[in-house]
């Protein structure tokens, strides 16, 4: 049972490393990660791998669009005939919207008469 919380605790714990690599805690919550970060040799690996990616993330270079992917209120208003041919054909066709709504009649009566037979007997 003490192995339970202790694994609980340490979980609650591993959980707060990168908001920890990220400067995010203060007060109470950082005071207490770090004393189980001097004793937790996983949540100290975890911890080092965090800042070592955040590291290696900032030297990769910035770099810009090339156009804006901001939707304009034409694009917002597109009416469905004006959309891309790739984007109307993922409509579903009328006989698969039909055959969806029999398959859900069947299902709906097949219930019923297994029902009706668990009652009768």
């Amino acid at each position: 049972m003490h192995r339970i919380t202790i694994f609980r605790r340490h979980k609650n714990y591993a959980r707060l490393v990168s908001p920890y690599a990220d400067h995010e805690l203060t007060g109470a919550a950082r005071a207490g990660f770090e004393a189980h970060l001097s004793a937790c040799p996983a949540c100290s690996e975890s911890l080092d791998s965090a800042r070592a990616l955040k590291a290696a993330i900032a030297t990769l270079p910035t770099i810009s669009p090339s156009r804006s992917f901001q939707l304009t209120p034409g694009m917002v208003a597109a009416s469905p005939a004006r959309m891309p041919a790739n984007i109307a054909a993922h409509r579903v066709p009328v006989y698969l919207a039909l055959a969806r709504v029999a398959a859900g009649l069947a299902v709906v009566a097949f219930v019923s008469v297994f029902a009706a037979s668990l009652l009768t007997g």
